[in-house]
């Protein structure tokens, strides 16, 4: 039985909300080459990767993969240069995370 105080469950009867991440990362192709970062955070510093981040709170997947280009490259990328290939789902053991993650393409290297 549920006890309801101002049409609200009390406290002690709130179940925790399922909660997922999601991650974009971007390939920046340019005549049969691929864009490759060297990592410098906390999980895979020193280690290689696409250009890649996670949404901030109250941003769409485009906005996020515009801003990560900007931060991580300084390469200003605008909507109609993205080409969403591929939204997988994945669950790291690592840190009990359930994760969405985005693989888009960014035609000609994207805009300088």
């Amino acid at each position: 039985m549920l006890l309801l105080l101002n049409n609200k469950l009390t406290k002690n009867m709130r179940k925790e909300r399922f909660k997922v991440f999601v991650s974009v990362h971007l390939l920046f192709i340019e005549k049969d080459k691929i864009l490759l970062l060297r990592r410098k955070n906390i999980t895979s510093d020193g280690l290689y990767s696409v250009v890649a981040g996670h949404l901030d709170g109250g941003e769409t997947v485009t906005q996020a993969m515009i801003r990560e280009a900007k931060e991580e490259t300084g390469i200003d990328i605008k909507p109609e240069d993205i080409d969403t290939r591929t939204v997988c789902h994945s669950y790291s053991n690592h840190n009990n995370k359930n994760l969405f993650n985005s693989m888009l393409f960014v035609k000609d290297g994207g805009a300088r």
